[in-house]
């Protein structure tokens, strides 16, 4: 009985694209700013999770790669620039900086970008 209860709730349970690991961040109750998107698209399909430092002013300062399953490096350098664009709520009373976790996930593009032609007569 527990088996079949605990299949129809992974299948309930809403699927998250991205999430944030806060450590010392959900410690002190900080927050992203609401809209915040953790999905962006790409060439392939996978994800990139980083390790970031934010600082009271609530904007990411760096970002490492700690795992991925991205092959190309393109993706991976995509994924990097959108992990620095995450901002967190600002205040004075937070510490310096914070670390925490992000994930990233890349879906495929549904309309890719139209490669340029080149013609050589």
């Amino acid at each position: 009985m527990k088996l079949v209860l605990i299949f129809f709730l992974s299948f309930l349970a809403p699927q998250a694209h991205a999430q944030l690991s806060w450590e010392d961040v959900a410690a002190d109750g900080r927050d992203v700013i609401p809209e915040t998107v953790f999905e962006i698209e790409g060439a392939s399909e996978g994800w990139a999770k980083f390790s970031i430092a934010v600082d009271r002013n609530g904007n990411v300062t760096s970002a490492q790669l700690e795992e991925t399953n991205l092959k190309s490096s393109i993706d991976k350098l995509e994924a990097k620039k959108h992990a620095l664009k995450i901002k967190l709520i600002a205040g004075t009373h937070y510490p310096k900086f914070h670390n925490a976790v992000v994930r990233i996930t890349m879906v495929k593009w549904e309309n890719p970008p139209k490669e340029l032609e080149i013609i050589i007569d």
